[in-house]
């Protein structure tokens, strides 16, 4: 019940951002769960806890449980957590107060698929306050934190063992290093390519690393990486190759360039010869790269080793 209310403090501080648009898919998903009722609380156990609706900008909560206390203001106005940063983080605290109560429980060993939950979770809370942010520095410290948090639990698992975790930290991690990255970028705009260059290539880097791993999962046990991945997760593993092609286009030498092209000429091949029929504005992108990257890594090749003589 305590990882509920976090994910439901989550799903609020993100719909906030986009409360204004309509619908309330993400903050009536976080509800949708079937949970454990505690005691002291009766009710419709084969319900889900809480059902949730937005009018006028406006959180209404109908409990199928009885006991549970009335939702804090901040809880149902919207509006208010989209305008009052304090108000957000408020609502950030209170769900990191239920996941550090759940981590006391659901410790690494003995529950190592619960204790992802709930640190999955964290990390997940820390991008939804993120969302409210508007001082770059702090949002840099809160992606390095969303990183810290993952990290351990990654290179803790055995992959055999618990493949669909270690398959999808990999991809979050890669996900939100280029989180950083971006961040990154926007303090760099306007300085010269080899500055940027250096202080970006080690997170790129990192992104690399578990992306390549998320990669790996897909090989069999020589190694061997699948002719076409399966339908159910082709998407996600041809964005991994775009991300690798976005990261590595940052890093403005030849090695990291030819990084780039090579991702791109991998998501060329692949969806033509499988004859893949979505994300077609990033495919022809993609084929677009695929002529374009040559031309200027030869031209910084030729550079870089003038440079060198």
């Amino acid at each position: 019940i305590h990882l509920q209310w976090a994910e439901l403090m989550r799903a609020i501080l993100r719909h906030s951002r986009s409360a204004k648009s309509g619908g309330a898919g993400q903050v009536e998903a976080a509800a949708a769960a079937h949970v454990e009722v505690p005691s002291g609380i009766t009710g419709a156990a084969t319900a889900a806890p809480l059902a949730i609706d937005l009018k006028d900008e406006r959180l209404a909560f109908t409990s199928h449980l009885q006991g549970l206390p009335d939702p804090s203001p901040e809880c149902v106005e919207v509006l208010l957590v989209k305008e009052d940063y304090e108000v957000a983080k408020r609502v950030f605290k209170r769900g990191l107060a239920h996941i550090h109560y759940a981590k006391r429980y659901f410790v690494m060993d003995g529950f190592v698929t619960d204790h992802y939950a709930a640190v999955n979770l964290e990390a997940q809370l820390y991008g939804a306050l993120i969302l409210h942010e508007t001082d770059a520095c702090r949002a840099l410290t809160m992606h390095r934190r969303r990183a810290a948090l993952l990290e351990p639990i990654f290179e803790g698992l055995n992959p055999k063992a618990y493949h669909a975790v270690s398959r999808q930290l990999a991809f979050d991690l890669g996900a939100i290093h280029g989180d950083i990255l971006d961040v990154r970028m926007l303090g760099l705009q306007g300085r010269p390519p080899s500055v940027v260059t250096a202080k970006v290539e080690k997170v790129v880097e990192r992104a690399d690393y578990f992306l390549h791993k998320f990669i790996d999962s897909y090989k069999n046990a020589e190694g061997e990486a699948p002719d076409r991945a399966e339908a159910e997760n082709e998407e996600v593993y041809i964005q991994a190759y775009f991300s690798l092609a976005r990261f590595w286009g940052k890093v403005e030498t030849s090695a990291g360039l030819t990084k780039s092209l090579r991702a791109y000429e991998f998501i060329a091949k692949y969806t033509q010869k499988h004859d893949v029929d979505f994300m077609q504005e990033e495919l022809h992108m993609a084929r677009e790269m695929v002529d374009l990257l040559p031309p200027k890594i030869s031209k910084l090749s030729a550079a870089e080793a003038h440079h060198c003589d």
